[in-house]
């Protein structure tokens, strides 16, 4: 399950990385374009953001941004974990220490979510040699 989900995590940044790369390629394009379709393409890019925004913010659980608030993190720290597509169950119940480092959160955040998540587990905080 786990494997599954890690593989939608990859489609969805290889899509997204596909569409950046579109729009890189449109915004060299328009150096040769007129002012007016500079202009348009400009519009084009800015809906095809706005769209992208969108559906993060219509994949976000309530519930894990509530959690991560209550640990005190940043805004930073809780939208690179939102744009993974996880949910509060994820984190708690499937995430390991490894998955944990990959997100690529300051040392702070990430001790902070670790220390919640094995007082979740009910796993002794005491750190191993």
């Amino acid at each position: 399950q786990a494997q599954s989900g890690y593989q939608e995590l990859l489609k969805q940044s290889l899509a997204e990385q596909k569409l950046h790369l579109q729009m890189l390629s449109q915004t060299l394009a328009a150096s040769h374009l007129s002012r007016e379709e500079q202009r348009n393409l400009h519009m084009s890019m800015e809906n095809h953001r706005h769209a992208l925004t969108d559906s993060v913010e219509a994949k976000k659980d309530p519930a894990l941004v509530k959690w991560l608030q209550n640990l005190g993190l940043n805004t930073s720290s809780i939208d690179r974990i939102i744009g993974e597509d996880l949910t509060l169950s994820d984190v708690l119940d499937l995430m390991s220490r490894d998955d944990l480092k990959r997100l690529g959160l300051k040392a702070g955040p990430e001790l902070r979510i670790w220390r919640a998540i094995l007082q979740h587990r009910n796993i002794p905080l005491t750190p191993t040699p």
